[in-house]
């Protein structure tokens, strides 16, 4: 017994066009949100909002997008350090360090959370789903 199944190269390609599609839609959706997040990010000195970058990977049928920084303190940030850290992640009793700047020694019970990624997200879920939306609907 054989079966045949007339058309499959042409329902791969449509399959493979709505990929790609949707590849450029999360890339849409990551600059979007990437642009939102430069808004919400400290502005001290500019150089978190400036190091924000998006990026999309695909790797068989997952796509993902992300929206970083490289700069190391971003997640103390987002997240905040010591007593004042997200979910109480942080040190629980407060310390001393010494300021690079001025040499002088300094006590701290840590920062609060500025976050900036997250709130981008989550206050634009909307408009993350219309882009993916319109990956599936433009093929």
């Amino acid at each position: 017994m054989s079966v045949e199944i007339k058309g499959l190269d042409k329902l791969v390609a449509k399959l493979n066009g709505i990929a790609d599609n949707m590849e450029d839609k999360m890339l849409d959706a990551a600059l979007f949100l990437e642009d939102v997040a430069r808004e919400k990010a400290p502005k001290r000195t500019g150089q978190l909002k400036g190091s924000l970058e998006s990026a999309v990977e695909r790797q068989g049928s997952t796509i993902t997008a992300t929206v970083s920084s490289p700069e190391f303190y971003a997640p103390y940030q987002e997240f905040g350090t010591g007593l004042f850290a997200v979910n109480g992640d942080g040190r629980k009793t407060g310390w001393v360090y010494e300021d690079e700047l001025t040499g002088e020694k300094v006590f701290t019970r840590g920062n609060r959370p500025h976050p900036f990624l997250a709130p981008a997200l989550r206050e634009n879920t909307d408009v993350v789903m219309r882009y993916l939306k319109e990956g599936l609907n433009d093929v």
